[in-house]
């Protein structure tokens, strides 16, 4: 069984922690990806989507940016996002080529928004507020100054109302 870097366990607990009310995810047979969700239940993941989805939240994501092509990235709503980089898409859903992790922003996308895909949406990944809205705040450790890049999408995110970053 494979375990995410440790930032992802950190980041899908920040959002389990800050979603307000929304709809209940109805039951779904996983397919062998979600299998290797581990976090889910011991997280208690599977417990909260059945009392929230993050409707009405908005989640800032800071990040190498985000492929929202991505299958389970379907249906999910981006809004408002930036690129601190200088070298990514300005509303920052698109990965900076060159980084290191480059899809590592498009990894936690899913994890915080999937809605998986398929029939039903039984398949790939489902994360932990596949209702919220996703800004995006691109940065680059190659390319910017990584604490001054950090602080100033914190600010971006806390000015444009994100109730998780």
């Amino acid at each position: 069984m494979t375990r995410p870097h440790p930032r992802h366990a950190a980041t899908i607990m920040l959002i389990t922690a800050g979603l307000a009310c929304g709809a209940a995810v109805p039951a779904h047979a996983g397919d062998q990806v979600r299998d290797r969700q581990w976090w889910i239940t011991p997280m208690g993941i599977d417990r909260t989507l059945s009392l929230s989805q993050g409707s009405g939240v908005t989640i800032c994501l800071v990040d190498s940016g985000i492929d929202t092509t991505h299958p389970d990235l379907t249906g999910v709503r981006f809004t408002g996002g930036k690129d601190l980089s200088g070298i990514g898409a300005p509303d920052g859903l698109k990965p900076i080529t060159g980084e290191h992790d480059a899809d590592h922003g498009t990894s936690m996308a899913v994890n915080i928004a999937g809605r998986g895909h398929g029939p039903n949406g039984k398949e790939g990944l489902i994360g932990a507020a596949p209702n919220a809205a996703i800004i995006s705040v691109s940065f680059g450790t190659t390319h910017s100054t990584v604490d001054d890049s950090i602080a100033t999408a914190i600010r971006y995110c806390a000015d444009r109302g994100a109730k998780v970053i």
